[in-house]
């Protein structure tokens, strides 16, 4: 029932041209969204550490090898330009 009615109210504010609601929403999903990003590195650092202290390299070697295509990417497109 609250989120209905919260609905209803945002409708309204934003058939009046007021949509700083919106933005306060907007404003906290992208916190969400970067709270989540940063647990997702953390996390895959914490298996790369692993892996390296038991000699195993083959996720760097992965991620060594996306940067490498990554930056041939960039590099073909500022030629394009």
């Amino acid at each position: 029932m609250q989120v209905a009615y919260k609905l209803m109210v945002m409708h309204e504010e934003c058939l009046e041209g007021k949509f700083h609601y919106i933005e306060r929403l907007r404003e906290a999903n992208q916190q969400k969204a970067a709270v989540h990003h940063v647990r997702q590195v953390a996390y895959k650092l914490m298996v790369m550490h692993k892996e390296c202290l038991e000699g195993k390299f083959h996720s760097i070697e992965r991620r060594r090898e996306a940067n490498q295509q990554k930056a041939a990417v960039h590099h073909v497109r500022q030629d394009e330009e």
